[in-house]
């Protein structure tokens, strides 16, 4: 019997377990960009978001050339058009057990994240910049068992989730940070959660961990400052990607004194009720990658390889936590006077290892025995409590919606002597 589950476990990974649809793509080059209706009346007249679905196989190819080709045309046309107006992009990229299907929750959550934003930008009046939201939403195969050996999936999805972010992800991203460059005022940020916070990291990583590398001279613990990769902010929420994958940046960030207006470059979210995280993952890393534990063993590492980058003490910066907040409250937004306080906020916390960051009842405070310092350009935010995420996929919820827009806009507030 133990013989037989250790056969089932070696071959969870291999085609006959996922022979569900290996090729057709959901999106075509008629609906692949789409003009998202508004989210109050009170924008009546004003800017819609709008979102476009990407799609890649599981080797990283793209299903439907003409469908990403019409993606990047509007991109490209709202960008031109737009003379007044800049853009502010957002990507996304789901994880394990999601797609691209438009009942997916992660589309809906995603789409309903977008009209918020562009809420806020509409009626915004501390900024001279009213940004046109163009999110683009990165579909791929996570989903590809519906039957009860859906569990055992873990090692074959992961793998094609990295295969995306090394081969596919990186090209987008490339193109969209280029569109992003044309004009000084556009913005381009990126979000992955769960097994998309690996795809995500796999396509940003080499960048950065060189950019942190060129930044510092040889004996000295000062950074110059480091350049952002792909654009202006890159978020990880519930990340599935193991600690050992951000041990160079932990590593390399120590005790470093970090270059004034350094930007924020990389942070991310990990809930403390993310079961999924704290339970699953190190289970599917011990069973189905038992050549990378057998291996980190050897040389006394094999917590980094089984724990979430998220769930690892020593890796953690801040920690974020919300007493009073209701997950399933109504959408809140931040008037202009609430922006402008935030925003003379994030610059004293940037700056100083023991003030707070407080959006709302929201707070997000350093943790004291990190050895990072502050105006790091990466952030592991623990977050605690149940009531700004509930759980592994529940992330949503109007306050950390609400803390996410807010940060996105934080960096982009800051002071003249910072400005690019």
């Amino acid at each position: 019997m133990k013989k037989l589950l250790v056969l089932i476990l070696v071959l969870s990974g291999c085609s006959p377990m996922e022979r569900d649809n290996l090729g057709a793509p959901i999106y075509s080059v008629h609906d692949s960009f789409q003009t998202l209706d508004m989210l109050n009346e009170n924008d009546n007249g004003r800017q819609k978001a709008s979102i476009g679905f990407i799609e890649f196989d599981d080797l990283g190819f793209q299903k439907d050339r003409s469908a990403v080709d019409n993606v990047f045309k509007n991109i490209r046309m709202l960008n031109e058009n737009t003379a007044a107006d800049p853009i502010l992009l957002v990507v996304f990229i789901h994880g394990w057990h999601h797609n691209a299907k438009p009942d997916d929750t992660n589309v809906t959550t995603f789409k309903n994240f977008l009209q918020n934003l562009q809420h806020e930008e509409n009626i915004q009046t501390v900024s001279k910049y009213k940004r046109k939201v163009v999110g683009v939403y990165i579909g791929w195969r996570g989903e590809s068992n519906e039957s009860v050996l859906n569990p055992l999936t873990y090692r074959s999805r992961k793998s094609a989730g990295l295969r995306v972010g090394q081969y596919g992800l990186q090209e987008v991203l490339a193109e969209l940070a280029k569109i992003r460059k044309s004009k000084q005022s556009n913005r381009l940020v990126s979000i992955g959660h769960s097994f998309g916070g690996g795809v995500l990291y796999s396509s940003v990583m080499q960048n950065l961990v060189e950019n942190v590398v060129m930044a510092q001279k040889e004996g000295s613990n000062q950074l110059d400052t480091i350049n952002k990769v792909y654009g202006d902010l890159v978020m990880l929420v519930n990340p599935a990607l193991e600690a050992a994958r951000v041990e160079v940046l932990n590593r390399r960030l120590s005790n470093i004194k970090f270059a004034n207006c350094q930007p924020l470059v990389f942070a991310s979210f990990t809930s403390e009720y993310d079961k999924a995280l704290s339970d699953v993952f190190p289970l599917g890393q011990k069973l189905f990658f038992y050549d990378d534990k057998k291996i980190a063993l050897q040389g006394d590492h094999e917590d980094l390889v089984t724990t979430p980058y998220g769930n690892a003490p020593t890796f953690r910066t801040h920690e974020l936590s919300c007493k009073s907040c209701d997950y399933k409250a109504d959408p809140v937004y931040l008037n202009p006077d609430q922006y402008r306080d935030a925003a003379k906020q994030w610059r004293t916390f940037r700056e100083s290892k023991n003030a707070e960051f407080n959006v709302g009842n929201i707070k997000l405070i350093p943790n004291p025995d990190s050895p990072i310092q502050p105006g790091t350009p990466i952030m592991n935010v623990y977050v605690t409590g149940n009531t700004l995420m509930q759980d592994h996929n529940d992330i949503w919820g109007s306050e950390f919606s609400l803390f996410a827009r807010a940060l996105i806009g934080m960096e982009f507030a800051r002071g003249e002597k910072c400005q690019p």
